[in-house]
C-alpha cells in the first residue's frame, strides 16, 4: 500500500469525507486525494460540507464544484454541527 491507499483506507474506516489544511485554503475528497501533490503533513481528516448560497469569489474557504452544480469545502464538523452559508 502507498500512502494515499492508507490515508483513504483511514478516511473510509472513520467516516471522514475527504483532507483539508487548515494553515491555507486546500482541500480534496477522499475519492481524488492529495491531487495538488502537496503531501507536506499539514492535511487533516475532515468533512465535507455543502455551501447553499455560496460565490465562491466571496468565500474565504475552499470551495470545489459539485457535481450538481452547488459548491462545497471540507472542514473540521460535519454538515450538521456548522451554519450552512
Amino acid at each position: 500500500m502507498n500512502v494515499r491507499e492508507i490515508v483513504k483506507a483511514y478516511l473510509e474506516a472513520n467516516g471522514f469525507d475527504g483532507l483539508y489544511n487548515p494553515n491555507i485554503v486546500c482541500g480534496c475528497m477522499r475519492d481524488d486525494l492529495i491531487p495538488c501533490d502537496f503531501e507536506n503533513g499539514n492535511c487533516e481528516a475532515g468533512y465535507k460540507q455543502t455551501c447553499e448560497n455560496c460565490n465562491p469569489e466571496d468565500c474565504e474557504e475552499a470551495q470545489y464544484p459539485h457535481e450538481d452544480k452547488t459548491y462545497f469545502c471540507i472542514g473540521p464538523k460535519r454538515q450538521e454541527e456548522n451554519h450552512v452559508v
